[in-house]
């Protein structure tokens, strides 16, 4: 697929790089494979932008109200004094899990006259009402895929659990022991 530079010519550019957790850094999609494939972006579609870049990192999950987003939420506040902004993430995903928490921001992407392009998908949210809304089927299928993965975790615990067999960490005072 080709990538779409959508006609627009930000103020600023906020890069928002985010993995679930710290084992997640540097595994493949990491935050190191996030940060080159927006800085490619950038340097191919807004070369003269480039000294008005920041970069904002979360290592946590948005999902079921797991972990606040600390920089999603300066994001969020810096939008409220700014226009022309380009929120810019490796996919749609990145933004978070929790639908409510990105419709939020959403809202304030759409106040603040700014966009955000997800590349993978080739979105640019507040361009167009068709575009708006296939960003907004994006961040509900990210939520139910978390879901999804969320039950088929719970309904495996819950298997070695009935079969009689310990899931989680070792109990305080409690040791394991291996047996052949």
């Amino acid at each position: 697929m080709s990538l779409n530079t959508f006609s627009i010519k930000p103020d600023y550019i906020y890069v928002y790089l985010r993995v679930s957790t710290q084992a997640q850094t540097y595994k493949s999609n990491g935050l190191e494979e996030q940060n080159e494939i927006c800085r490619a972006y950038i340097e191919k579609y807004f070369p003269k932008s480039t000294n008005c870049v920041e970069f904002f990192t979360d290592i946590g999950s948005s999902y079921n109200g797991k972990n606040v987003l600390t920089n999603l939420n300066k994001i969020i506040r810096k939008l409220s004094t700014q226009t022309n902004t380009l929120l810019l993430v490796r996919d749609i995903s990145r933004l978070g899990r929790d639908t409510f928490q990105v419709f939020n921001l959403l809202k304030k992407i759409k106040k603040s006259n700014s966009y955000i392009i997800g590349i993978e998908e080739n979105l640019c949210y507040n361009h167009s009402k068709l575009m708006d809304r296939k960003f907004s089927h994006s961040i509900i299928d990210s939520e139910e895929h978390s879901d999804i993965k969320s039950i088929k975790s719970t309904n495996r615990i819950n298997k070695i659990i009935s079969n009689g067999k310990y899931v989680g960490r070792v109990p305080y005072g409690c040791m394991i022991i291996k047996k052949k």
